[in-house]
């Protein structure tokens, strides 16, 4: 092989590994933008799951939870308790008793310290 031909090679490869260079970097560079997009629309998602649980979060602290229950009676009187187990303070709470059927509902002492706030 004359020298020029030996030149003329060694420059044909090196074409050939600079172009397969500049398309691998031409690669790269689509396949990062491709994946910064997909992760900025994921971060908008997430950032708007966030928002709405943060809302439904305030939204949960302005209601009270009242629960009325009778503990430990089995048989005869028992003391009606009221609870409030929601963040938010249950104002001007009251009871009223009636029967499901049309008897006479039970006795209830105590109703006159209504209404009341529970915390």
């Amino acid at each position: 092989m004359k020298p020029e031909d030996t030149a003329n090679l060694i420059a044909s490869i090196s074409a050939g590994i600079s172009l397969l260079s500049g398309g691998f970097a031409f690669w790269a560079f689509r396949s990062s933008h491709k994946t910064a997009r997909e992760q900025t629309a994921l971060q908008a998602k997430l950032t708007a799951i966030e928002k709405e649980r943060r809302g439904e979060e305030v939204e949960a602290r302005r209601h009270a939870q009242v629960t009325a229950s009778i503990p430990g009676v089995r048989n005869g009187p028992g003391q009606l308790v009221l609870t409030n187990e929601g963040p938010a303070v249950a104002r001007s709470v009251t009871v009223a008793i009636s029967s499901a059927d049309e008897a006479k509902p039970p006795a209830v002492f105590g109703l006159e310290r209504l209404p009341v706030d529970l915390r």
